[in-house]
C-alpha cells in the first residue's frame, strides 16, 4: 500500500517517486478523511469526480453522459442491482462512521423494471437501496430494498411521489440507517420506516459480515448512484449533486 497521487497527464505516479514502493507509508489522519468525505460532488466537469468508482466495468458513454444535461450526471438503465454482470453505478467509499448523503434525481419510469437511486452498498449480496420506480397500483413511487445475505427484501409498501425531480437521503448513524424522501422544493422529509420488525443495521454493509455469509469481505462500503433497466432499452436517470453531510445531533 502506497501513497499516489495524478500527475497532469493523468497518469498514476508513486507521491514518494521512483517506481518502486517504500518500506512505510503515511496513512490520512481524522480530519484528511472528513475533508475528502464530506461535502458536496458536482457533474459540472468533462469527467467523473475521480472518488467515484464503477462496478466491474468502466464508467464509459454506455454508463454514463455529462454533457447530454450539463450539471446533471444522466445514467443509463442497465442489468439489476443483485446483477454480477452490467451494473449502471458510481461509487463513492464510505469514510464515516456517521453522515447524511442525499442527491437529487429526475427519472420517468414507464415499468417496474425501470429503476433509480440511491444505495448504500457493500457487494451484491449485501446493501440498501432506496429507489424510484412505477407501481401498478401507487403509480410513480418511491421503495426501500434490502439486501441481507443475498436475500431481498422490500421493507416497506410502494410511497407515491408524483411527477417532478424528487431527492433521496440516506442518515447513517454508526449502528443504523434511516430513509428519507422529499419532493424537490418542500422543505420537509418524509421517512420510510421498515416494517419488517428488524430495522437497518450498518452491519450487513462490513467486510466482517460479508465474510460471515460466504463472500469476500475486503472492499468496505459505498455510496452509491445507480440506475436499472432490466428491459433492456437503456431508460436514463439524471442525478442532480452528491451531498454528504456530518449528521446532525
Amino acid at each position: 500500500m502506497q501513497n499516489v497521487y495524478w500527475n497532469d497527464e493523468g497518469w498514476l505516479r508513486l507521491t514518494a517517486g521512483g517506481q518502486l514502493p517504500k518500506e512505510t507509508a503515511q496513512v490520512l489522519g481524522e480530519a484528511e478523511q472528513k475533508e475528502r468525505f464530506f461535502g458536496e460532488i458536482r457533474f459540472d466537469a468533462a469527467a467523473p469526480d475521480r472518488r467515484l468508482m464503477s462496478l466491474r466495468i468502466p464508467a464509459d458513454g454506455k454508463v454514463c453522459s455529462l454533457s447530454t444535461r450539463p450539471g446533471w450526471l444522466r445514467m443509463y438503465g442497465q442489468h439489476s442491482i443483485p446483477c454480477q454482470h452490467r451494473q449502471s453505478m458510481l461509487g463513492l467509499r464510505m469514510m464515516h462512521g456517521r453522515f447524511s448523503v442525499r442527491t437529487t434525481l429526475d427519472f420517468q419510469p414507464e415499468l417496474f423494471q425501470q429503476m433509480a437511486g440511491l444505495s448504500l452498498f457493500y457487494n451484491t449480496a449485501n446493501f440498501y437501496y432506496l429507489y424510484l420506480s412505477v407501481d401498478e397500483r401507487a403509480g410513480r413511487c418511491v421503495q426501500l430494498m434490502k439486501r441481507d445475505s443475498k436475500k431481498t427484501t422490500l421493507l416497506c409498501a410502494p410511497e407515491a411521489v408524483g411527477e417532478g425531480e424528487i431527492e433521496l437521503r440516506f442518515d447513517v448513524d454508526y449502528e443504523t440507517v434511516r430513509a428519507y424522501w422529499r419532493a424537490c422544493g418542500v422543505q420537509k422529509w418524509t421517512e420510510l420506516i421498515p416494517t419488517d420488525g428488524e430495522g437497518m443495521p450498518t452491519r450487513i454493509l462490513s467486510d466482517e459480515y460479508a465474510n460471515l455469509c460466504g463472500e469476500q469481505g475486503f472492499t468496505g462500503a459505498f455510496i452509491a448512484l445507480c440506475c436499472q433497466d432490466q428491459t433492456g432499452r437503456r431508460k436514463h436517470c439524471d442525478f442532480g449533486a452528491l451531498r454528504i453531510l456530518p449528521l446532525e445531533e
